[in-house]
């Protein structure tokens, strides 16, 4: 049985880290969109001093924050599956016997 719950544990890790993943993938798009839209502005004509640009700059620094708590929390569910597979791993061998007789 504890094999089977670890493996479910595991399992769920898996996907709360796929999810992250995602949100991770939709936050790096926004911000090469706001990266983008920064150089076009200052290309345009705009200013680096003016309320735009700093909005831009808020926006960019907000993704850049959601971005480093996603990628901590996807180190640590890392280690949390790795932890679970070498203890799967580990219970199968101590569990699991093969006899064979003749």
């Amino acid at each position: 049985m504890t094999f089977l719950s670890m493996s479910i544990e595991s399992s769920s890790l898996t996907q709360e880290k796929s999810l992250l993943e995602y949100q991770e993938i939709c936050i790096t798009v926004q911000e090469n969109k706001i990266t983008q839209e920064m150089a076009d502005y200052t290309t345009g004509g705009g200013s680096n001093d003016d309320s735009y640009y700093a909005s831009l700059e808020a926006y960019q620094e907000t993704y850049d924050s959601q971005k480093s708590s996603i990628e901590s929390q996807l180190e640590a569910i890392n280690a949390e599956i790795d932890s679970y597979e070498k203890a799967i791993q580990t219970n199968v061998k101590n569990e699991c016997k093969l006899t064979l007789s003749v």
